[in-house]
């Protein structure tokens, strides 16, 4: 068989044919590349509609999910502040020391001359003894009980008392009960009222200073 020139295919044609080949393969690959970029943005965008679509509904479920829980806590804080009962407070009484009120002369301060458990008590007494003509007296609020039993436990050769005033009346009966370093003694018709012992005649003459009494006897105890 004897071939003609139709039957080879020239430099040309082959060239014409490549070029074909090459632009249907790519056309067929963007068609393919298209296709693939459609599915791909499909699947982005219902990717991207479920995340929203379940956030949107997770965020729903737990707002409606919160607001019964804080509207139950609510009314349990209600019922709980209404229920409440008040405590019991007892007052504790705390005890308080006695107070005497303690008769000196106004300056003088160590020898008491009377003590009793009522200011009442304590006034009429200094009321009286301005009455009969003795030196000013003050009243001292003290918790010290005081006692006249222990005035003369030192043991001293020389004791002296201080005569304050003789009397043809006892003023101060009522009140013999509550002296102190203060005295009584009756001699005849006089009613004498007297303050020691000193122990010492100069202490007896320094307490005739202090309280400045005019008229004073001191006499041995």
């Amino acid at each position: 068989m004897k071939l003609n020139d139709k039957d080879f295919i020239t430099e040309e044609e082959k060239e014409i044919l490549r070029k074909e080949a090459i632009d249907k393969e790519f056309t067929r690959l963007t068609k393919h590349l298209r296709s693939k970029s459609r599915i791909i943005t499909f699947y982005r965008i219902a990717l991207a509609t479920i995340i929203i679509g379940g956030s949107i509904w997770y965020y729903n479920n737990r707002l409606q999910h919160e607001k019964p829980q804080q509207s139950l806590l609510n009314k349990k804080h209600t019922i709980q502040t209404d229920t409440m009962v008040p405590l019991e407070t007892k007052d504790i009484q705390v005890a308080k020391p006695p107070i005497y009120f303690t008769v000196f002369f106004l300056n003088e301060s160590k020898h008491a001359l009377a003590q009793f458990e009522s200011n009442e008590k304590a006034s009429k007494f200094c009321e009286i003894m301005g009455k009969i003509d003795l030196p000013a007296t003050i009243i001292v609020n003290e918790s010290i009980k005081r006692s006249k039993d222990n005035l003369q436990t030192q043991i001293y050769p020389y004791k002296y008392t201080v005569q304050l005033g003789a009397y043809n009346y006892d003023f101060l009966k009522e009140f013999k009960d509550h002296f102190i370093w203060l005295s009584y003694q009756q001699q005849d018709e006089y009613h004498k009222y007297r303050i020691g012992p000193f122990y010492g005649y100069s202490k007896s003459k320094q307490f005739t200073g202090a309280i400045n009494l005019q008229d004073n006897y001191i006499l041995a105890f």
